[in-house]
């Protein structure tokens, strides 16, 4: 699978998406958005969950999300296929 979207926000916030392999996916966003915005979009579990996988790539979804956004933490992601 690989994809480029385009978000309805236009060309400012792209997606690119990239399946490596059975557990790697590479997702390329691109915002036009505020640094404070973004970060708390990327240290929100809630948050995440609702702007990490488009709705427009079809065939996978993200069913939960552990995050630890201290410095050297990890972000746990889990997919549906």
């Amino acid at each position: 699978m690989n994809q480029q979207v385009n978000n309805a926000g236009g060309a400012q916030n792209r997606t690119s998406v990239e399946r490596r392999g059975d557990r790697e996916l590479v997702v390329t966003r691109t915002f036009d958005a505020p640094p404070s915005i973004v970060y708390r979009a990327w240290s929100r579990p809630e948050l995440f969950q609702r702007w990490w996988m488009p709705k427009s790539v079809h065939g996978v979804s993200l069913v939960s999300c552990d995050m630890d956004v201290r410095t050297g933490g990890k972000y746990r992601l889990e997919f549906g296929f």
